[in-house]
């Protein structure tokens, strides 16, 4: 029999010296029942074959002197000697009745087959350690797989939180933040780019001051506006602006989430778009589903995006717009095209310059991508322009913050949403300015809110709210030709004959 000296240079894997007790050279059973006399010979004999020795395992430690969980055996009281100042060994469970093992299981000629990568969980709280240790050949029943070492730890395992079930078994999805919701209707239907930190803090001011709109400018204004929709949404914001923290910590909470908001529409009604196009115009050429390959490389997106007082038939006007370099002629001399100058798909049909509000903020691209963000996704693919009877409000967002009616903001966003949409540009970001997404929303609200434009304004929100919230106009049971009115009017009729009248 071939003798197998186990003492070992200590080994280091993943930055842990691993500390190896020396075990004593074994040749026979004698040897080990010598070694295990302090009442483990019989649990060491039976795990024998044809004298061939199984040596225990390695005692390993951290660099920190506390020992690893390893699958080593019972370890003899001798071999304490060996382990770090403070550790202690015990077993884990007790070990199973031995069992022969096959001859073929006896120790190799070199121990190189013994190294095994073993991934340790500790059984009490504490740190995972991974490491590489010298073991003996496991079995399921030898006795010398059944130990092992365990550590503990003063870091606590951080607590799983609770989860609540449906009837069903399924999680209930949790509540969140109202904040959330707040933010992204802020930035859908009041401001789309000011900052609400300073929407905060120049409507607290502007607010102690008091005084008219005409005693401001248009942008102190903007913000004034959007501090009295905020304080709306936020009834205690009055409690907090009195904390000057706590206030900035609103303004920074409400920007986080109307940023999340306003990428999610924008991620979303970016993968649409070529959906919609398709269903729309089918013998069309399609939208690329590749955002990159949109704007004025794409035949289609060009079309859409060129501003409408322009030829896009003429090349010398696509050559501009590809480099950027059109202009829009005017009584002054022609200026650079910017986002004032409104594109192709805010129409519905043609562009007339004798009549240029005929069809403007009225296309179906932008009624699919108003229905998407503020009514649900789904209610886009069952969307006819001509029937807006089967459209509900039940769990979009408009439903959910009580918003019964268009306004000029949410077009405004929508319209901006798809903007960026068509374009080739990957951020949505006031900073752009290829995309000029700032100028392009500004000016639609302008328009939407100009008295000058109040009747033909009106038409057109009449025109949408019968699309997107048809509740919302008044029921024909309230007119005065339904039927509940005709019996009323032939009721006060019989009533004033009678009456000799």
């Amino acid at each position: 029999m071939a003798r197998h000296d186990l003492n070992r240079t200590p080994y280091t894997e993943y930055g842990f010296p691993l500390t190896m007790a020396a075990v004593p050279t074994i040749q026979t059973s004698s040897d080990l029942s010598s070694l295990f006399a302090d009442g483990n010979a019989e649990m060491a004999q039976g795990d024998l074959v044809n004298e061939a020795p199984r040596p225990p395992s390695p005692v390993c430690a951290d660099q920190n002197g506390r020992p690893i969980r390893t699958n080593c055996g019972v370890l003899p009281s001798r071999y304490v000697d060996y382990l770090p100042e403070g550790a202690t060994p015990f077993l884990d469970e007790p070990p199973l009745p031995s069992s022969p093992v096959p001859d073929n299981h006896g120790l190799p000629p070199t121990p190189d087959p013994w190294l095994r990568r073993v991934r340790t969980k500790p059984r009490s709280s504490g740190k995972t350690f991974p490491f590489t240790t010298m073991s003996s050949i496991a079995t399921p029943s030898s006795p010398l797989s059944q130990a092992s070492f365990s550590i503990t730890s003063s870091v606590p395992k951080r607590s799983l939180p609770d989860v609540e079930l449906t009837t069903t078994g399924r999680n209930k999805k949790s509540k969140s933040d109202p904040i959330n919701r707040i933010a992204g209707h802020f930035i859908r239907t009041v401001d789309m780019f000011r900052n609400p930190s300073s929407v905060i803090l120049k409507g607290s001011i502007r607010e102690s001051e008091g005084g008219d709109d005409s005693e401001y400018t248009y942008e102190e204004n903007r913000f004034w506006h959007a501090w009295q929709e905020l304080t709306q949404m936020v009834p205690s914001i009055d409690i907090i602006i009195q904390d000057r923290k706590q206030m900035m910590d609103l303004g920074k909470k409400i920007k986080a989430a109307a940023g999340t908001a306003k990428s999610n529409d924008s991620h979303h009604i970016s993968k649409a778009i070529p959906v919609w196009w398709r269903k729309l115009h089918p013998d069309s050429a399609p939208i690329p589903d590749d955002k990159v390959k949109r704007g004025f490389k794409n035949p289609v997106t060009s079309r859409l995006l060129c501003p409408a007082v322009l030829d896009w038939d003429d090349p010398n006007i696509q050559s501009a717009l590809r480099n950027r370099i059109a202009t829009i002629p005017g009584p002054d001399g022609p200026e650079a095209v910017s986002g004032a100058n409104w594109p192709n798909f805010l129409y519905d049909g043609p562009y007339d310059p004798k009549t240029p509000w005929v069809g403007l903020l009225r296309s179906h691209l932008l009624v699919m991508a108003y229905m998407h963000v503020f009514v649900a996704p789904s209610s886009v693919a069952t969307h006819d322009a001509e029937d807006s009877s089967s459209q509900s409000t039940r769990s979009g967002n408009a439903h959910n913050n009580g918003m019964t009616s268009v306004n000029a903001a949410s077009l405004a966003y929508v319209a901006a949403q798809v903007y960026f949409a068509l374009s080739d540009e990957g951020a949505f970001h006031k900073s752009n300015k290829k995309l000029d997404a700032v100028t392009f929303y500004e000016s639609l609200v302008m328009y939407l809110e100009d008295p000058d434009n109040e009747k033909d304004n009106k038409e057109l929100f009449d025109h949408w709210n019968r699309l997107i919230f048809p509740e919302s106009i008044t029921p024909v049971a309230r007119g005065k030709n339904t039927s509940n009115a005709q019996i009323k009017a032939a009721r006060l009729a019989l009533q004033r004959e009678a009456d000799g009248f």
